[in-house]
């Protein structure tokens, strides 16, 4: 008889650091596995590394069950790449990638560097102990979210209650509905603002932007805005707040970063491998009967390819479940999924976890938890695992 696990953020962990104690078990057994997601939809699990990559890059699993909801006379707008697969996936990446390339991070990191040392020199004048969840990484992320797509601080409080609600474990599908319709039609406005008035901003890029097909449409700028504020709200800000957590009880490891700054790129990749921030996973849908790993996966069924158990798997790394920021084959993480759907903002966050652990280990090098590790309160929700809190002194 197949197993059926609760919804994700309801298993239960023996470590606060590690992936559900479930996952790390399905992984080993490999008994076939049912997990619940959103409404009831239920999904096959994939935990093991060679399995979720295979399936992240088979053309047979699909992300068409990510549409975006009827927001327009009943209609889904376009653009809306998330749900989409190739080739008109690919167009969609080809018109971003340069927007988004290490080179163009190169030239946004002395903008994060800016928002990073305005908040830590406010931390420093407003004295210890610090929240470093509401006091650092959430501002960060917002800031640099809003810098990065030419909006306002006001508009990003907005568009995080809006995110709130949709993640809420309560939410009917009427109120789904209804929230991205606010959502996506908010961000059309700012779209027709910057058309008329564009500035050095993602944005205004995208309206810009053209291929043989001509110029993207307002509808579809809006779609893709929306998108990229979605994707990097909240892996950025948990993964600087669990990161510090982890570093704060692995000294021998936070000794290593403190001596040799030159080891923050390699130490971001063994973070996002290690930490079990992604809840949820990837999900897809067969679009015909299909292997997945030792699974027969009907046309139709849902597979859910849990990214944090892929990362702890001993096949692909060794000693999975320490905490190695000198790990020659971290960057293999499949952190941000794998195949046509890796994260096009992945050196975004890259960049934004670097810059903040780099420059807070050099304001406070005596940074040091204030609380007992064990009053540190959990964050999680269906989609994302962290701290809720993150007390600090120096």
């Amino acid at each position: 008889m197949t197993e059926t696990l609760p919804v994700p953020g309801a298993q239960p962990r023996g470590c606060p650091f590690d992936p559900p104690d479930d996952y790390r078990r399905v992984q080993q057994d490999g008994d076939p596995v049912v997990v619940t997601l959103q409404h009831g939809r239920q999904g096959r699990l994939l935990t093991r590394y060679k399995d979720v990559r295979k399936a992240l890059k088979d053309g047979h699993f699909s992300s068409s069950l990510h549409v975006l909801p009827p927001v327009i006379d009943g209609q889904s707008p376009p653009g809306w790449i998330f749900g989409m697969d190739p080739p008109e996936h690919t167009r969609y990446r080809r018109l971003l990638a340069d927007m988004f390339s290490v080179r163009r991070m190169r030239r946004f990191e002395p903008r994060v560097e800016r928002i990073v040392g305005e908040r830590l020199e406010e931390i420093r004048g407003r004295g210890g102990p610090a929240d470093l969840m509401k006091d650092f990484a959430w501002p960060i992320s917002a800031r640099v979210s809003c810098d990065l797509l030419g909006t306002t601080l006001d508009d990003q409080e907005r568009f995080e209650r809006q995110v709130g609600r949709l993640v809420g474990a309560d939410v009917t599908p009427e109120v789904f509905v209804a929230t991205y319709q606010e959502m996506w039609f908010h961000m059309l406005d700012l779209v027709r603002a910057k058309r008329t008035q564009p500035g050095d901003d993602v944005l205004s890029e995208l309206l810009a932007a053209e291929d043989e097909r001509g110029p993207l449409s307002d509808e579809e700028a809006a779609s893709i805005g929306l998108q990229l504020r979605i994707a990097g709200k909240d892996l950025v800000a948990h993964a600087i707040g669990l990161g510090i957590f982890v570093l704060l009880r692995t000294p021998d490891q936070l000794d290593l970063l403190r001596k040799d700054p030159e080891l923050v790129d390699n130490a971001v990749d063994e973070l996002l491998r290690y930490l079990p921030i992604n809840n949820m996973g990837s999900v897809r849908k067969a679009t015909e009967d299909a292997a997945a790993g030792d699974q027969q996966i009907a046309g139709g069924e849902v597979i859910v390819a849990s990214l944090t158990a892929a990362n702890r798997d001993e096949r692909t790394f060794p000693d999975a479940d320490r905490l190695d920021l000198t790990r020659r084959n971290a960057v293999q993480h499949v952190a941000f999924g794998h195949g046509a759907h890796r994260c096009l903002g992945q050196h975004q966050a890259r960049l934004m976890i670097a810059v903040s652990l780099r420059e807070l280990l050099r304001h406070f090098p005596e940074l040091r938890l204030a609380v007992a590790a064990e009053q540190v309160p959990p964050y999680e929700d269906m989609a994302f695992y962290g701290v809720a809190e993150l007390p600090v002194t120096w």
